[in-house]
């Protein structure tokens, strides 16, 4: 069979040479059976002239060129979000901390204000009422939920954030918000 019958043989197969002869003279740089794993006479696909084709080269570079700047911006967005998630579970530490400051203070009447003991409780773990827009609302009676008119300090703290990348898809800012109630009472030992 004629090399040129060979090589169309199975859409692109080509069958690999069999006997010693033709394995020995076949050239495996740019000759008819280039680039055969082994002469065992199994199919094998054929390379396209021995080489790729010009009109390929190059295509991977561009797929990375406009999927590599996808990438890296999806990659910014949920750094972002996560740190809103983790300055939102640091509001409710400072809440939750400044509710128990404030109900054992008024429990105690030292200092004599709880409002003031809950507002520098939360100064102290970084939301400072009035500053970078922090609010720091300390309630008694509660004024939210469940607990509504029950004698309990209520803590809200509340703080725009501005996201860098978000504002691509959302123009607003986010408010976050964290509460926490601390009843007043007799609550036994502390551990």
């Amino acid at each position: 069979m004629p090399a040129s019958v060979r090589s169309r043989t199975l859409a692109g197969f080509q069958r690999a040479p069999t006997n010693a002869k033709h394995f020995a003279a076949a050239s495996f740089d740019t000759g008819q059976y280039a680039n055969l794993p082994d002469a065992l006479g199994y199919w094998v696909i054929r390379s396209r002239s021995a080489g790729l084709d010009t009109r390929e080269r190059g295509s991977v570079a561009v797929m990375v060129a406009i999927a590599l700047p996808v990438l890296i911006g999806m990659v910014a967005l949920g750094t972002e979000i996560t740190m809103l998630l983790f300055m939102q579970r640091q509001m409710q530490s400072a809440a939750s901390a400044a509710a128990l400051g404030a109900a054992t203070a008024l429990q105690a009447g030292n200092p004599s204000n709880y409002k003031n003991e809950a507002r520098s409780i939360a100064g102290y773990l970084g939301f400072v009422d009035g500053a970078a827009g922090a609010t720091v609302a300390v309630n008694n009676p509660v004024t939210l939920g469940p607990q509504a008119g029950q004698s309990a300090v209520e803590v809200i703290i509340q703080r725009p954030q501005a996201l860098t990348l978000v504002k691509l898809f959302y123009t607003g800012t986010f408010n976050l918000t964290a509460r926490a109630v601390a009843t007043i009472g007799s609550a036994g030992g502390y551990c």
